[in-house]
């Protein structure tokens, strides 16, 4: 059988023989797989995947986004449902994974 798909291996490796261990990336690996991206003021940005699917969230500070993973409290956090996102706060550059949150 054929060996079809994308890989790279860490240098000083052959790609075609490398374990993988030895791989940096392998399509047959199960990678998260981003359904989309986009930013957000506050309120809730839908999807129409049908359950609530793992994300991850950069709030603007200044001039830069940064990983939101800090809050003082679950009432500033945003969290995700069936329908979409819901984003407390303005500011957010997101991106919403095909895997649920589970």
């Amino acid at each position: 059988m054929a060996d079809y798909g994308i890989k790279i291996a860490k240098e000083g490796y052959d790609v075609n023989t490398a374990a993988d261990k030895d791989l940096v990336y392998s399509s047959k690996f199960n990678g998260m797989k981003i359904a989309e991206h986009n930013t957000s003021g506050a309120g809730t940005v839908l999807h129409s995947l049908g359950y609530a699917p793992m994300f991850l969230n950069y709030r603007k500070s200044g001039t830069q986004y940064r990983l939101d993973w800090q809050t003082t409290s679950f009432v500033n956090a945003p969290y995700t449902t069936n329908a979409g996102i819901v984003f407390p706060n303005a500011d957010n550059y997101y991106f919403i994974f095909i895997d649920k949150a589970e």
